[in-house]
């Protein structure tokens, strides 16, 4: 099964439990923001303690390209106090579908000598259904490696066209796209535009954006990135060691979509 094809069922399954919502698509809106004065008090409390605790760890990361955190898992209870707000959120008003946590990516970015890795144009080559959640944990000025993206002449997100789309179609791309970049900046009237903003800021993206890190001229920009991907069942939380994982694993889904948070279980 193809990962538009869940995601359609999904919506059909979520609409049998909320018959009052509306027929809405993630397509619609690549990418959304959220700002930290529209979240909860539990929320916001919730960030600036983690901005704090994950600053003294990862100034003990010796990575000289993003320092990573090597255990989400030490601040279970407070990201899954992040996703029990993020995640309905992103259900009722982007998805129309239950969603689960499947990755979770805390680190940091800072000065590099020159752009490699996720500091060059890229998009994940991810099938389309995959939402990824950034949240700033410090304030990011376009001097502290501000998260960037790819618009057209009306504002609109470049989207690249994944070459991941389920078990029919599931080959690997080039996800590094400067040289293409470039050509739509100069040729086409493209516009990179840097997302700056206060702690707590959430930039809520398709995996597909064109996108990438700036390095830092001063300071730094810590993060914790929540994905998430469709289900036809609500789970019981959404995050869990048996489903969500970070660095240790491939950043690329299972390309059975039905391969969800109820690991190995065929629908």
């Amino acid at each position: 099964m193809q990962y538009e094809k869940y995601y359609d069922l999904c919506k059909k399954e979520y609409i049998k439990h909320f018959p009052e919502k509306e027929d809405i698509s993630i397509y619609s809106s690549p990418v959304e923001f959220y700002e930290s004065m529209g979240m909860s008090a539990t929320f916001n409390n919730t960030v600036a303690f983690l901005s704090g605790e994950i600053k003294n760890d990862l100034d003990m990361v010796e990575d000289d390209l993003m320092p990573k955190h090597p255990n989400i898992f030490k601040y279970k209870n407070e990201l899954e106090t992040l996703a029990e707000e993020l995640v309905p959120m992103l259900e009722e008003t982007r998805y129309g579908c239950f969603l689960y946590v499947d990755k979770i990516y805390i680190y940091r970015t800072a000065a590099i000598k020159k752009r490699q890795s996720s500091y060059l144009w890229h998009h994940d080559n991810n099938p389309d259904e995959i939402l990824k959640n950034c949240i700033y944990l410090n304030e990011v000025t376009e001097k502290n490696s501000p998260f960037e993206y790819l618009m057209n002449k009306n504002s609109e997100p470049h989207v690249k066209k994944s070459t991941r789309t389920g078990k029919n179609n599931w080959v690997s791309g080039n996800t590094r796209i400067d040289e293409e970049v470039e050509r739509l900046i100069t040729d086409h009237g493209y516009v990179p535009n840097k997302v700056t903003g206060s702690r707590g800021l959430i930039t809520s993206f398709l995996n597909n954006v064109a996108h990438r890190a700036n390095p830092a001229i001063e300071g730094y920009r810590d993060v914790i990135n929540i994905r998430v991907k469709p289900t036809l069942v609500k789970p019981p939380e959404y995050i869990n060691k048996k489903w969500t994982t970070s660095f240790e694993s491939s950043g690329v889904v299972n390309k059975d979509p039905q391969k969800d948070w109820r690991t190995d279980i065929e629908l």
